[in-house]
């Protein structure tokens, strides 16, 4: 009744950093028949990395909340809402070549400081942050919905109105 689905991104060049090896029209295929099919789609997703850019977070954004009808998403909890890392990838490895299972989940769980590429990813991550810190999540809205809500907040600070 239920998949999850590692979708991480609505940004292309973010899936390519990444090299998850698909793209984000086979996603939305993805999407597209599990909904045909009444099957629910729990999407993983990652809102910011170290090189996140506005178009990408735009991108992400806009592809999350065009499916919030055919996504599936817990009513509370679950994710995180850092910047992340995905386990062995480039960007890990880019800023740790020799991380070890153990230095990874500090990172992930921020013991050790996020490193940033750049600081358009640094100022997006810091601010999500402050929204999510300012921002309730309303009755009935699950965590994707609130952290859409959450990015359309921000994106519109950055001069981004949707």
């Amino acid at each position: 009744y239920k998949v999850f689905i590692g979708i991480e991104s609505g940004s292309q060049s973010v899936l390519d950093r990444y090299n998850k090896g698909i793209t984000v029209e086979q996603n939305q295929l993805a999407i597209n028949t599990l909904h045909k099919l009444g099957i629910k789609c729990e999407p993983g997703y990652i809102l910011f990395d170290p090189a996140t850019t506005l178009k990408e977070l735009h991108e992400t954004y806009s592809f999350l909340s065009k499916n919030t009808n055919s996504l599936f998403a817990p009513m509370q909890g679950g994710g995180r809402n850092q910047l992340y890392f995905i386990h062995n990838s480039p960007l890990l490895k880019f800023f740790w070549p020799h991380a070890t299972s153990l230095f990874y989940d500090n990172v992930v769980e921020e013991k050790i400081p996020y490193p940033y590429l750049t600081y358009e990813a640094k100022r997006l991550c810091e601010n999500y942050g402050l929204v999510l810190k300012t921002t309730t999540q309303m009755p009935n809205e699950n965590m994707l919905e609130y952290r859409l809500r959450c990015i359309k907040i921000l994106l519109n600070k950055e001069g981004v109105f949707i």
